[in-house]
């Protein structure tokens, strides 16, 4: 499983780290280590499971160190797989690799005639790449009210014909972006975005990802308590910064 490879990458530097606070809201999960850094990640929840406690480790996940908590990602439990990926994200995305601030539109060059597959909820961002070309496809298990509304499972026939292809990060997470590796290795330009997304280009280089659209927290404070309330993207925008790393190259 491809997920093993953050955790061994970042398992000495989380040796290194505590923990100071850690969020499981309903829409992302937060945790903050003692160097001020903050890692976000989109919070998967089983839909099958009814019980009332959804977390074993329910009160004391803050006594466990980052080491042990970045070993949840690979889980197939999804919230645990949420704070796993939140605390890799916390230790990686703050290093000094070449990152360009702004949003994803800037870096995809995209042309009137690309063909652009999606796979994600990225609505604010569709209305940007529809300025350019209306050759969109967003791939969904259920269908949508989007115009450009494909069933999910027609991805092996679209994908590969596309020039560009984005990926949620939350993929990651519910395990489902390492069956999509080998229907992107011909797409010239794929990148993987939301605050889900850890900034390793060293990790995606040869899973065919060129450019990987996160985030860093800017009011550490602020983002904590938006993620306790439920609060997402819309909420939290102006409190992180947008940035983006190329895996080699660019687009």
């Amino acid at each position: 499983m491809i997920c093993h490879g953050p955790v061994s990458m970042y398992y000495d530097r989380a040796k290194e780290r505590k923990v100071i606070d850690l969020r499981i809201g309903l829409a992302y999960t937060a945790v903050l280590l003692d160097d001020g850094k903050c890692g976000l990640a989109w919070t998967g929840r089983d839909e099958e499971k009814t019980c009332c406690s959804l977390m074993d480790e329910a009160g004391s996940l803050m006594e466990k160190s980052p080491a042990e908590l970045i070993h949840f990602f690979p889980s197939h439990n999804l919230l645990k797989a949420s704070v796993g990926l939140a605390t890799i994200n916390a230790l990686a995305n703050y290093e000094n690799t070449e990152k360009k601030e702004g949003d994803i539109i800037e870096f995809l060059n995209l042309k009137a005639d690309d063909r652009v597959g999606i796979i994600g909820d990225f609505k604010p961002l569709v209305k940007e790449i529809e300025k350019i070309t209306d050759k969109i496809f967003i791939f969904e298990k259920r269908k949508t009210g989007s115009k450009y509304f494909v069933m999910e499972s027609e991805m092996a026939n679209i994908l590969p014909s596309c020039r560009v292809v984005l990926i949620t990060a939350t993929s990651l997470v519910n395990k489902t972006f390492e069956p999509l590796i080998e229907l992107i290795k011909s797409v010239p330009s794929c990148a993987m975005l939301g605050p889900s997304t850890p900034l390793i280009p060293a990790f995606f280089a040869d899973k065919g990802i060129k450019l990987l659209s996160g985030v860093e927290v800017v009011d550490v404070n602020k983002v904590l308590k938006i993620v306790s309330q439920a609060g997402g993207m819309k909420s939290f925008k102006d409190y992180i910064r947008k940035v983006n790393v190329f895996t080699g190259g660019n687009l």
